[in-house]
């Protein structure tokens, strides 16, 4: 009984694990991938702000792409937004991703630009940065569904982009 209780109390006094610093941790949600940004709306705010500021100054659309870690088409988008062409196409645009998580954020952004599925893409070109994005105008607008509806390849995607910008 005795060594028990000394292996006990070695153990209790060694080394401790590395452990998490103190304080509140990011939830699992918040832990995702940097590209499905879950943010307040005031950040998505600010957000939209600054990608309408950096538009005009450099005289490029916005494309505005409600997508979600969880939706496969909105993966498959995104894996095709590594590709050439339409990696190349996208240098010409201001990008904003907007994860609506399961439509329980962003509801307001969401019914103004009237996304009922995702990947959904909203092609704009603010000109006057005090108007909100719902009210940029808007070049085109398309839902993608490379997965679970029709296929959609990097060459499709770039055309789109290509007439939305003309």
């Amino acid at each position: 009984m005795r060594a028990l209780a000394t292996l006990t109390l070695i153990a209790c006094t060694g080394t401790p694990e590395p452990s998490t610093p103190p304080g509140p941790q990011p939830s699992k949600m918040m832990q995702r991938d940097p590209y499905w940004s879950v943010r307040t709306d005031a950040e998505l705010e600010a957000a939209l702000q600054q990608a309408c500021e950096r538009a005009v100054a450099t005289e490029r659309p916005v494309l505005i792409q409600f997508s979600a870690s969880w939706c496969i088409d909105c993966k498959k988008i995104r894996s095709l937004s590594t590709q050439p062409p339409l990696v190349d196409e996208l240098r010409a645009w201001e990008t904003l991703v907007i994860d609506p998580g399961r439509f329980e954020r962003h509801e307001g952004l969401v019914n103004a630009f009237n996304v009922s599925r995702l990947a959904t893409w909203i092609a704009t070109r603010p000109s006057d940065c005090r108007l909100p994005a719902p009210g940029w105008p808007r070049l085109a607008e398309g839902s993608f569904e490379p997965v679970s509806g029709s296929s959609v390849t990097a060459e499709q995607l770039t055309a789109w982009l290509k007439q939305a910008r003309q």
